[in-house]
């Protein structure tokens, strides 16, 4: 029977969801509960997603017919899902139903410092809270009371849970740890005010203090403290010594001082140190012409954060473990808590182990019994416990242990983690304001640590269980670390549930679920303004959001600071963070672009180009073309060309060392510098006229595997020729030919170098960074350890070539310890903003010593290396080059701000802020009379390094987040973090990898770099691909396998507008994510 009204066509609306791994999951579940609707045939909905048209086009030829694609480009975008915003979807961003973000909702929530801000308990008044309440649940039954709802049955979710839980309720249960926000440059400071810096400031060796504290001695009472998920013990037994541990291990005794350090911008288990008394001082260096500690472990620009170790953390056999729960807030301010989680678990037992390399036997954590990272810790199948799923709803008593395949209980810490996200929507409500216009939410993993702390001061016996938050994720992976089945069927029905609640129906599609989703916290009518805020564009409420965060930290950090003035537990002098020296990033670079005619405006071939292969050749400033010019307008070698030569080497000197020739008090110290068309000639030239002569057979030669081509083909050569020994030393953690004689003569390959290093050690090459990883090494702590165990008959080779271009060498050239500096240490200026010139920095007395003589002038010395006429012209550049530091240094003076004073007292900067403020208070030119004064003129290079490190660390860290935003698909080729130069104490990733130049290498599992490549020139991203002559043993170390890697090398002319739009480019490659 045919009707005899129209029947209207649906409506077509469409969904995207970006990226792979993201849409694979996501538009599988919204497809599924889409036939599940009751759907009335009014509504067509259409996947326009990048991968499924794709898939469309393949399976019939209809699907490419004209009038589908024009029915497809009027179907507006009713769901937009994106992990990362994309410039693409910008458009729609505003006009979308459902939008799978808040107004500046990633930058606030997915920020450790903005959490430690929020959460932290140091942000006022720097003592760690922990809040008991009598009334928790640890016996057996749910912990939750879900009000209405409490009739659900067994197993399943009752819909729209809501946890009847007041604000004095949530702070009852709320547990923060003392939290500390501070940059790189003031480590120090912060390790003076939590009281782990000795003592003694004569700069003494505190490695021998102990960091456990000796009030603990019973193994029962620390055996109780240690509660263990698979034998949890009873809160309510008489006789708590009567529960026997999951594991014979004794826990350790509690440290005095442990704390955290996170690099605010790292992700999983990298960018971590845990740092105690016993260990603080191989963090520090004492300054003994400042009369004060440094450090050359973090980055001076990075941000940090510090955070009190939750001790006693709860274990789950006898392995420290943290939750993963999954959380959402949405445009309403309401915060939602997903009772299944994931459990992660650490590789090996919590326990201490006596250090046998350490005088003395001192205790001491390996690093992994603290990572319970999951990507970190997989590697390992034989110890890795896999994704153990949890839930947060029940608990149970000793005798109802969960199964090997049922979730773990959690529901005792479960006020504790409710109260945490409470807290967190309530405090960044302000930063996450007008989201309704497109029904925003965010969807959050959140990483929980789980501990215990006593009841009652009085009664120690009776424990309370509590959660840390730790680390929030916005949003988190939406694939599986292990791919089991059990996992993903936790992610579908985490997800799915989401959709239910904030999805469907804001869509119309369906009512309102929770599924498994638990209410833990709705705003009070006056809490904030969102009910004003409904027609707000959300793209304005975003930057509006962002204005209020950055009043609201410029107020937090000086309330800190305040705390602990009023504390008396620092001079009131000193300042974190906010009140110390910050440089206008955007005024400066605009500058430095200034000076380099590429990127004059003029040039409009070049309009739009993004150069990132500074690492194969860096830009000339014009300062630098001038002098070339004005050499060749005047070319009279009998008059200028000895002056011009000599001129270079002194302006090569000071620049890359701070020193001239005359400040050197005992000439056995001199520097010299030996010049030649590269660097490449320069090493070769080294080792046949110098190193051939004193290299004998049984000499031992090691080679850092992560050098460049050039410092290991001349020494492999020169050993096989008079029958020497190359060893290796590795950037991952692999050795051969193993022998445990003490004297480790055996050892031929080792990621420690003093197991390498013997009195047979006659060279030692390495590089001060490494062109594909990009990772800074500690070269001073590397000439310290060959001079002493070579009794200086070692010599240290150091290839400076990448790393000079973003800090010179000032940190390499000791001024009152010889021993912490290379032999030789070479550069190529055509990378260094300056002419195709190689140059050689070498100890005079190390150069003597090489050619056997006592008496050769410096001409002499020049000659052994130096082939023919020096080119003039390049000499002269040379000279400019300097200058062109001495501007940039001049102008960061300018463009310097210290907080409200414009030049504060020097006594309250910290030393890099000190630096500055004695260079740019003195110095107005190049010609000013202070550069006499060797230590002032380090000090003023100093300022110019600190300014381009300031702007190259925003690169990097941007450039690191945005690629591993983009797809799932890409590696970036980082350094594994097992290289040491000793044996180091506590420190989960490598202590001698100081921070990350702007240089970032990268593989695609499904596109050819060389592809990757041709994409980016073609659309105006200058960058290269290839093995960037590196080792074939170093590429099989990394498991790079024979492809190449695509390279993006940066400098400080570079801007962040720059990074935004090389990805952009990558993320228009087809099958990128």
């Amino acid at each position: 029977m045919t009707s005899s009204s129209t029947t209207l066509p649906p409506t077509r609306k469409g969904y995207i969801i970006t990226g792979r791994a993201a849409h694979e999951r996501i538009s599988r579940l919204f497809s599924n509960l889409l036939h599940q609707s009751n759907d009335d045939g009014t509504t067509k909905w259409v996947d326009l997603s990048p991968y499924a048209k794709r898939d469309q086009t393949t399976s019939t030829a209809a699907a490419t017919t004209t009038g589908q694609a024009e029915e497809e480009s009027e179907t507006s975008v009713a769901f937009l899902w994106e992990n990362s915003t994309r410039s693409n979807t910008k458009p729609i961003r505003d006009t979308v139903q459902v939008y799978s973000h808040l107004p500046y909702g990633t930058a606030i929530l997915d920020d450790k410092w903005v959490l430690a801000r929020l959460l932290g308990d140091a942000s006022t008044v720097p003592h760690a809270r922990h809040v008991h309440d009598d009334d928790i649940a640890t016996n057996g039954g749910s912990a939750v009371d879900y009000g209405e709802n409490n009739d659900a049955e067994e197993g399943k979710a009752a819909p729209n849970k809501e946890l009847k839980c007041t604000q004095q309720q949530h702070e009852q249960h709320l547990a923060t740890l003392e939290s500390h926000c501070f940059r790189g440059s003031d480590f120090c400071t912060f390790v003076k005010r939590v009281g782990l810096l000795p003592k003694n400031d004569a700069g003494d060796n505190v490695a021998s203090q102990c960091s456990l504290s000796s009030n603990i001695d019973d193994t029962e009472e620390r055996r109780y403290q240690f509660e263990d998920l698979m034998r949890p013990f009873d809160a309510n037994a008489s006789d708590q010594t009567t529960a026997e541990p999951i594991t014979n291990v004794v826990p350790p005794p509690t440290p005095s001082n442990l704390w955290v350090i996170k690099d605010a911008m790292s992700n999983g288990a990298g960018g971590i140190w845990i740092v105690d008394p016993s260990n603080i001082s191989e963090f520090l260096d004492f300054d003994d012409d400042q009369e004060q500690y440094n450090t050359s472990i973090l980055h001076p620009t990075h941000r940090y954060i510090a955070q009190r170790y939750a001790w006693p953390p709860t274990l789950h056999r006898g392995r420290k473990c943290h939750v993963r729960v999954y959380g959402c807030i949405n445009s309403k301010g309401e915060a939602y808590v997903h009772k299944r989680a994931f459990l992660h678990v650490a590789n090996d037992t919590f326990e201490y182990i006596q250090d046998t390399n350490i005088a003395g036997g001192r205790q001491r954590f390996e690093s992994s019994v603290h990572i319970t990272n999951c990507c970190a810790n997989s590697h390992d199948v034989g110890k890795f416990a896999g994704e153990i799923c949890a839930d947060l709803t029940k608990t149970c008593g000793l005798d109802d242990v969960a199964g090997e395949t049922e979730d773990v209980p959690l529901g005792k810490y479960f006020p504790s983690i409710s109260a945490s996200v409470a807290a967190l929507a309530q405090r960044s409500a302000p930063f996450l304001r007008g989201g309704q216009a497109n029904n925003g939410f965010e969807y959050l993993g959140m990483d929980f640590v789980l501990s215990s702390v006593p009841q009652s001061t009085s009664d120690r016996s009776k424990r309370v269980p509590v959660a840390y938050l730790l680390e929030v994720n916005a949003p988190p992976s939406q694939d599986t670390a292990t791919g089991l089945t059990h996992a993903e069927t936790l992610h579908d029905e985490v997800i799915t549930d989401l959709l239910r609640m904030c999805v469907l129906p804001e869509l119309g599609i369906a009512s309102r679920e929770c599924g498994g989703w638990i209410c833990v916290h709705k705003p009070e009518k006056d809490e904030d303004s969102r009910d004003t805020n409904q027609a707000v564009v959300p793209s304005k409420a975003a930057f509006v959001n962002r204005v209020r965060w950055a009043l609201f930290e410029r107020k937090a950090a000086k309330q800190y600071e305040r705390s602990w003035c009023q504390l008396n537990r620092r001079p009131s002098g000193n300042k974190c963070e906010s009140s110390t020296h910050s440089l206008d990033h955007d005024a400066f670079v605009r500058f430095i672009r200034s000076q380099f005619p590429y990127f004059s405006p003029s040039h409009e071939r070049r309009a739009g180009t993004v150069f990132l292969e500074s690492g194969g050749g860096a830009q000339v400033p014009q300062v630098v073309m001038d002098a070339v010019v004005a050499s060749m307008s005047n070319r009279d070698r009998s008059v200028l060309g000895a002056d011009c030569q000599q001129k270079a080497r002194r302006a090569l000197l000071s620049l890359l060392t701070g020193r001239e020739a005359e400040s050197y008090v005992d000439s056995s110290h001199q520097n010299i510098v030996i010049m030649g068309p590269n660097a490449t000639s320069l090493l070769e030239d080294l080792a046949q006229r110098c190193f051939e002569g004193i290299l004998k057979e049984g000499d031992e030669i090691v080679i850092a595997s992560e050098n460049h081509f050039a410092n290991v083909l001349p020494w492999v050569t020169l050993a096989k020729k008079v029958g020497a020994r190359v060893k290796w030393w590795t950037v991952t953690d692999t050795k051969k030919d193993f022998c445990n004689d003490s004297t480790l003569q055996h050892v031929t390959e080792s990621s420690v170098l003093s197991e390498l290093v013997t009195s047979k050690t006659k060279l030692v090459a390495v590089s001060h960074a490494s062109n594909i990883l990009g990772c800074v090494r500690l070269i001073p702590s590397i000439c310290r350890l060959v001079h002493h165990k070579t009794k200086n008959q070692g010599h240290v080779v150091v290839d400076g070539v990448a790393a000079a271009p973003h800090m010179l060498s000032l940190d390499v050239f000791h001024m009152t310890d010889p021993s912490t500096s290379p032999d030789f240490y070479v550069v190529s200026l055509h990378k260094l903003f300056g002419p195709h010139m190689g140059c050689l920095i070498a100890k005079k007395s190390s150069l003597l010593k090489l050619l056997n003589s006592s008496c050769k002038s410096d001409v002499s010395l020049y000659k052994s290396l130096e082939r023919g006429t020096m080119n003039y012209e390049a000499c002269a550049a040379a000279c400019a080059l300097k200058k062109y530091f001495h501007i940039i240094a001049n102008e960061s003076k300018k463009l310097m701000s210290f907080g409200s004073e414009e030049f504060p007292n020097e006594k309250g900067l910290t030393r890099e802020s000190r630096l500055m403020h004695q260079t740019v208070n003195s110095l107005e030119c190049p010609s000013s009379p202070i550069h006499e004064n060797t230590k002032c003129y380090v000090h003023f290079m100093q300022t110019a390094t600190i300014a381009i490190q300031n702007l190259e660390a925003r690169l990097v860290n941007r450039l690191l987040h945005r690629l591993h935003q983009s797809s799932p698909l890409v590696r970036i080729i980082q350094d594994p973090g097992h290289q040491q130069v000793g044996y180091q104490v506590n420190l989960p990733v490598d202590k001698q990898a100081i921070f990350r130049l702007p240089i970032v290498c990268f593989v695609h599992s499904n596109i050819l770099s060389s592809r990757i490549v041709e994409h980016c020139r073609s659309h105006g991203v200058v960058c290269r691909a290839c093995t960037f002559l590196s080792t074939d043993r170093f590429w099989k170390e990394m498991g790079i396998g024979d492809s190449d890697v695509v390279r993006f090398s940066m400098a400080h002319y570079n801007t962040t507008d720059d990074v935004d739009r090389a990805v952009e480019v990558l993320e228009m490659i087809d099958d990128w994510d």
